[in-house]
């Protein structure tokens, strides 16, 4: 959840801005410990599975109380349309890949599910809107930050995604 930026950069700058750091660190904190207790318990029975669903819950964890800080403390106006979009396109690539995963051998699994979840997860992006004109310098910035041969290809994505970069 917390990858993409407008989720919790906006929040995330108005506390910092208003002083509200010490909260900041404080429920990074807590959201740290959670994904460590998360983990203990959940590699245990589940391997890496339980590690990813670990990390995924801590993320969703630290971004809710990012966003619930800057919402009680600071008046910040959370868009719950672009939320739930966000988290229905995570949930639709999640069941996609879990679905392909458990019918087919695991080193089929390990080599395409992750390539799997790149394309549902673009197609749910473009499907639930959620790139859009003002994400554009934040993704020219990604694109200066790869090697060559990849920036046109994600640029192409992007734009396809709807987020056209320059």
């Amino acid at each position: 959840l917390s990858g993409l930026p407008r989720l919790v950069e906006s929040p995330t700058r108005l506390v910092t801005v208003l002083g509200g750091q010490g909260r900041l660190v404080s429920w990074g904190l807590v959201s740290a410990i959670a994904t460590l207790a998360l983990d203990v318990v959940l590699v245990r029975s589940y391997c890496a599975t339980g590690g990813a669903i670990a990390n995924g819950l801590g993320q969703t964890v630290a971004t809710i109380g990012v966003c619930a800080i800057a919402m009680r403390g600071f008046g910040f106006n959370l868009d719950w349309s672009f939320n739930f979009r966000v988290v229905a396109a995570a949930a639709v690539m999640a069941l996609v890949v879990a679905a392909f995963s458990r019918g087919v051998p695991p080193a089929v699994a390990l080599v395409l599910g992750p390539v799997l979840g790149v394309v549902v997860y673009g197609l749910a992006m473009r499907w639930f809107r959620l790139l859009g004109a003002e994400d554009a310098p934040r993704l020219a910035a990604v694109e200066r930050s790869l090697p060559a041969p990849a920036r046109r290809p994600f640029r192409l994505a992007a734009a396809w995604c709807g987020a056209p970069i320059g």
